[in-house]
């Protein structure tokens, strides 16, 4: 039993000093500082914020040892969505500041309801370790499962002021310092886990950050550290299966601006936007002014970085980005089924590429980027003895235009065009796609084409094609010998820290299909989540995952709603319905047999019944003067009207015909393109501010009782459109007018109407 507790001084803390025991410091308010190695105390239900920003507890000094006694956890707020509760994009502070000291160890910590974990700066020799950091800060999303939303994009090509973790938040966050150890730590239900900042010569392994928004690991000018055996899995934003994919500059591992030499080994980052985000940085380009005057631009950017032995497999973007960088060893890793490419490697040079699994990567490709391989103005790769299956291209090298890039001068000084490139000793299996490809070479000028050599490769074809390179390119043949093939890269492997094997362990969730994105991140396939899937023309339809329970009651009572529920491929579906037209209020409640907290899905449903006008359009709709005559349009002998419960028309390639909504006029519909849309109703508006949000491609025009609140008149690509209607005291009957116009391409139109 430990002694008393007694107060010293005006630190808030109050410590047990026993002889031969390690002091108990229980901490009972912000700023409380710790000079000396002791036990953290901190008794269950206490909240402390940092009011100030420097951290809740502050760590100072050389030579200490910090742990957190078991059951103890330093909570800022008590995070969530309920009532009395703060949510995740409003958290701020630092729950542990490690300032200035050397060979601090701080283990066990348990933080929750801050921006930043634990901040530490300018500490060598630092160690964290078995840490567990749950409900930290991150951003709500702005995306759906129906469209993408720019705004959820991250930026991190700004660092040198501490962007990062000013915007984004972070579990841990070490800042110049070398020789740190950071292992055995779990992060959960935020948005980034570990950011390095300069940290040198370190050891990050055995960590577990994973089902983030964000980043797993981000690394900014940080060199010569070993990072091994981490899950990083999950680490992803911007994406939706079969609807867009795009990742938004998430990563299971980021590296930006110029980090060097690093080993990542046996890491799993599947899942993420992109499994590893590396680039050379702005500096290293030329862009901007270097930090260090005498930077040797020829030598900038991330190079000599080792990838061994890792899982960089289901990202919505690529398995392994690094552009503008040299000197790569791609080694023994297993890329599957990227939606874009494996490796994305743009302006880069002299990489070795060899005995890694590349399979069914490509499918969801962007244009001509795709499959395995892709390498714009890239040279002196070596490329041999890997397995490519299945891919859309398995080696796709080019050289293009670009003009801009090709003058920066970090470019110029490190650029050799597509040349002396090699791939050799590969298996190339292509079994389903009559449009894949083995290699494809291509450029406007192929003249400006280097040599590819190759040989020895084993190509099997049931569907596809070999080659596919422009008139007068010829690559070279080299004949080899049966006994060159098959020997690997003839080297040791690099140093692996760590004893857990992440690489395989969550094979039960492969296939991009796992990744389920709600309002605030990844489902981990755990806990409970709900999300809502989109509206439908007479009701709202909401996801649930996991155990939330089964709908008990539904309010208000006596109202026009309705609940239907249902199994589908593991998760269930909720509708709320309404029978009638009109403005629904609603709330459910859900109330799992083994958990007493009773969540609810909220908010209100709105009904309206719409009188539809689509046309074939001769007018353009964006020449100057002509609106009123492509109005005109609308009411002419060649419109198809019909009545439509909802604006919810996802056209896509197929133009109104494709909508069922619109069957009942199929006949008379316009084609796939140049089609005009106008659509009417009138409904009661009760008082306060009312949300119109529209999702367009082209161009959209909304007004209420005759006056413009939403107009994105243009040409444009899907793009969400927002406006706040204020309706009077007392309420009243509304005139609600949507206009629309397809010129080409995808084309779709949306408009929800929610209290705001």
């Amino acid at each position: 039993m430990l002694p008393p507790l007694t107060a010293i001084g005006s630190l808030g803390l109050l410590a047990t000093l026993a002889l031969g025991v390690q002091p108990v410091i229980e901490v009972v308010r912000d700023n409380s500082v710790v000079t000396e190695s002791c036990t953290i105390r901190v008794r269950p239900g206490v909240f402390i914020t940092d009011s100030d920003g420097n951290g809740v507890i502050q760590i100072v000094g050389d030579d200490i040892v910090v742990e957190f006694e078991a059951g103890s956890v330093l909570r800022a707020v008590d995070v969530g969505e309920g009532e009395g509760q703060t949510p995740w994009n409003k958290l701020d502070g630092i729950g542990i500041s490690v300032v200035c000291g050397s060979n601090v160890t701080l283990r066990s910590p348990r933080v929750q309801g801050f921006k930043i974990g634990v901040a530490a700066a300018g500490t060598p020799g630092l160690t964290i370790e078995d840490g567990d950091f749950a409900d930290n800060f991150r951003q709500r999303l702005a995306s759906t499962p129906l469209a993408e939303d720019a705004s959820d994009w991250l930026w991190p090509h700004d660092n040198d002021a501490g962007e990062w973790r000013q915007r984004y938040g972070a579990a841990i966050v070490v800042e110049r310092s070398s020789a740190v150890t950071i292992r055995r730590n779990r992060v959960r239900t935020g948005q980034n886990g570990i950011i390095l900042d300069r940290v040198s010569a370190s050891r990050v392994y055995d960590n577990d950050a994973s089902f983030l928004s964000g980043w797993g690991l981000a690394m900014w000018r940080s060199s010569d550290n070993i990072v091994s055996r981490n899950a990083l899995d999950f680490c992803v934003r911007g994406h939706s299966e079969g609807v867009y994919n795009r990742g938004q500059d998430s990563a299971g591992i980021l590296a930006f601006e110029s980090c060097q030499r690093n080993t990542f080994a046996e890491n799993s980052a599947t899942h993420g936007g992109d499994g590893f985000f590396g680039f050379a940085g702005k500096e290293a380009l030329g862009e901007r002014a270097p930090v260090e005057s005498d930077l040797d631009l020829a030598a900038a950017g991330c190079r000599a970085n080792i990838f061994y032995g890792n899982d960089l497999s289901y990202a919505p973007a690529h398995g392994l980005e690094l552009t503008f960088s040299n000197d790569a060893l791609v080694w023994g890793n297993r890329m599957v089924e990227n939606a874009i490419c494996a490796i994305w490697g743009g302006y880069s040079n002299d990489w070795t590429i060899t005995e890694n699994v590349f399979e069914r990567n490509g499918q969801l490709g962007y244009g001509q980027e795709r499959g395995a391989i892709n390498i714009e103005h890239g040279s002196g790769h070596r490329i041999f003895s890997n397995s490519f299956v299945d891919n859309r291209v398995a080696l796709h090298l080019w050289w293009d235009d670009d003009a801009k890039l090709l003058e920066l001068p970090g470019v110029k000084a490190r650029y050799r065009g597509v040349t002396d490139n090699e791939f050799i000793c590969n298996l190339v299996r292509m079994t389903a796609d009559p449009g894949a490809l083995a290699i494809q070479i291509r450029s406007p000028r192929p003249e400006l084409l280097g040599t590819l050599v190759h040989g020895g490769n084993r190509v099997e074809i049931d569907a596809g094609s070999e080659w596919s390179v422009p008139a007068g390119f010829k690559p070279e043949l080299r004949v080899i010998g049966p006994d060159e093939c098959g020997g690997g890269l003839r080297m040791p492997p690099p140093k692996i820290l760590g004893s857990t094997r992440p690489v395989g362990a969550r094979a039960h969730l492969r296939g991009r299909h796992q990744i389920i994105m709600g309002p605030w991140g990844p489902w981990d396939h755990e806990s409970a989540m709900i999300r809502q899937r989109g509206r439908l023309a007479d009701r709202v339809r909401y996801e649930i995952y996991g155990d939330v329970g089964t709908p008990r009651a539904i309010e208000p009572r006596g109202t026009a709603l309705g609940v239907n529920v249902w199994q589908r491929d593991g998760f269930r579906e909720l509708d709320i319905v309404a029978s009638e037209p009109g403005v629904h209020p609603y709330r459910v409640e859900l109330r799992p047999g083994t958990d007493r907290m009773t969540r609810a899905i909220e908010g209100t449903l709105v009904v309206a019944s719409w009188d539809v006008r689509i046309f074939p359009m001769t007018v353009d709709p964006l020449a100057p003067g002509t609106r009123e005559a492509w109005r005109e349009e609308s009411r002419g002998d060649q419109a198809a009207h019909t009545v439509a419960d909802a604006i919810d028309f996802a056209f896509g390639s197929a133009g109104p015909a494709g909508v069922p909504a619109l069957r009942s006029a199929k006949e008379t519909l316009p084609g796939r393109a140049q089609f005009g849309l106008v659509a009417t109703t009138r409904l009661s508006l009760p008082e306060g501010r009312w949300k119109f949000t529209t999702l367009s491609d082209d161009g959209v025009c909304v007004r209420v009782n005759g006056a413009t609140i939403i107009e994105n008149w243009s040409h444009h690509g899907p793009t969400t459109d927002t406006a706040v209607f204020e309706q009077a005291a007392g309420g009243a009957e509304v005139e609600i007018e949507v206009e629309y116009f397809q010129l080409d391409g995808h084309a779709v139109l949306r408009l929800s109407i929610e209290p705001q």
